[in-house]
């Protein structure tokens, strides 16, 4: 496998227990795109995810990033959580969260091309909060908080970000920002975006890959109302912020 392959995955099976989760997934991603993994709850999108992060081992198969064991790709890898624990009380500025996404411990990190402080000031101005930099990061809004979350995956110069659940309880406005603040960063990075929700924005994003035990790989072209309530098994409505498509296929 070479750079060319942000993501390789052979017979790849995971059971927790007896309980199987993915089952004989095959599955190859190209670099320098926005992908979308979505699933049903308990389809095995996070399971997936860990894989991918090398925080679980495959009970069968192999997996590869960017050339490399899971493991062995950290370095290459910014991670955003969906859910960031955090004191709000703690005396830390927006600049400072971003710095602690500089640090690594990883044998085999490769030599960053600056300092951590100009790696930072970088991730803050890639996602527009360079003129929050000095500010406490607990008076941040929702959707600052998490452009600020981002940047500290960036922080580290990865070459691919991983993101779970970004736009979880965002309003609509702010949510339609952070797909656009994502799209812009698919052009210089690759991006593996996981959600669980019935909505889709197919302007933002060029496949999406669908976790239901097996795993399938889908331009966007193909996703509507009907693909969809057939993976999730009931009636679901997709929606796009330029337009709507119903179950019956017919757009606003």
């Amino acid at each position: 496998m070479t750079d060319s392959k942000l993501l390789e995955c052979r017979d790849v099976s995971f059971a927790y227990g007896d309980q199987p989760i993915l089952d004989n997934v095959n599955l190859i991603l190209p670099t320098d795109e926005f992908i979308w993994i979505v699933g049903p709850n308990g389809g095995g999108k996070t399971t997936l995810l860990k894989l991918i992060l090398g925080l679980l081992e495959p009970d069968t198969g192999r997996i590869e990033v960017l050339g490399h064991s899971p493991q062995a790709a950290r370095h290459l890898i910014g991670y955003m959580p969906q859910y960031a624990q955090y004191d709000s009380s703690f005396p830390a500025t927006v600049l400072d969260v971003v710095k602690m996404g500089t640090v690594t411990t990883l044998p085999g990190h490769r030599s960053a091309s600056s300092s951590p402080i100009d790696r930072a000031h970088k991730a803050l101005d890639q996602v527009g909060l360079s003129d929050l930099a000095d500010r406490s990061f607990s008076r941040l809004s929702g959707g600052q908080m998490r452009r600020l979350f981002i940047a500290r995956a960036l922080a580290s110069e990865p070459k691919l970000l991983v993101l779970d659940e970004p736009t979880a309880n965002l309003d609509i406005k702010v949510e339609e920002e952070t797909y656009e603040l994502l799209r812009g960063l698919s052009e210089h990075l690759s991006i593996l975006m996981v959600s669980h929700q019935p909505a889709f924005v197919s302007r933002f994003v060029e496949h999406v890959v669908c976790v239901n035990r097996r795993v399938s790989l889908h331009p966007t072209a193909e996703v509507d109302g009907d693909f969809l309530k057939d993976f999730y098994g009931r009636s679901v409505r997709l929606v796009r912020h330029d337009r709507h498509v119903h179950e019956d296929g017919e757009n606003d």
